[in-house]
Order: C-alpha cells, then structure tokens, then sequence
C-alpha cells in the first residue's frame, strides 16, 4: 500500500501494540489525523481490527478533508458490529481471486486441491 500512496500516513492494526495501544485509547487516532495536513491520504491497514475508529475516519473526512483507504480481510465484521459504514462517503473495492486464465503458468489442479487440503 505504501507503494500506491507515498505521501500517506499508515497506521496498520496488525501489530498487536499499536492495537493495544488505539484500543486502549482511541484518542491517540484522533490525534494522529489532528496532525495530518488538511487533503492528505491516511491508509488504515486491517481495519475490521477497530471499526470504532470509523467515526473519526468520518468527523476528519469532513472536518478536514482527509482521504482514507481503508483495507481490511472482514467486511461482513464490519457490518456485524453496526458501525459507521460512511454512508454515501466510501467507494468500496474489492480484490477478487484470479482466474487461471490471468496466472502467467498453467495452474495444476490436483496441486491446488493438494495445497487446499493440507490447509483445512
């Protein structure tokens, strides 16, 4: 992500401190976006991890005109929890998987179901 948005600022939820950290005291997210210049990105990684922070993904979308990309693996989390789903101000995007006609080699079906196999 950082390659598509250079200038961003990343928060990524993964790490199990700065999750700690927000969850223990969402201000300091606040705080984060209050130092972001007006009309800059802000990429919020794993997203799904605190969709409380939505409300203030959308007050400083507003208020300051931020641009956020928010990804995350659980939209169906998201809409669980009853959060703020930024009526009307989000565009959503989707990675889907790949067809084999866009794989560069031929996928081999019996690998495949062999990997799957050993995963489940």
């Amino acid at each position: 992500m950082q390659a598509l948005f250079p200038d961003a600022h990343l928060i990524d939820l993964l790490p199990e401190v700065t999750y700690q950290g927000l969850l223990a005291n969402p201000e300091l997210f606040a705080n984060q976006l209050r130092a972001i210049p007006a009309g800059k990105w802000e990429v919020i990684d794993e997203v799904q991890r605190l969709p409380s922070l939505l409300n203030e993904v959308h007050r400083y979308n507003e208020k300051k005109q931020l641009k956020f990309v928010l990804c995350g693996s659980s939209a169906r989390k998201l809409k669980r929890a009853g959060v703020n789903l930024l009526g009307g101000r989000a565009l959503k995007r989707s990675m889907h998987p790949f067809v084999p006609e866009e794989l560069v080699e031929p996928v081999d079906a019996d690998e495949v179901l062999r990997f799957i196999k050993t995963k489940l």
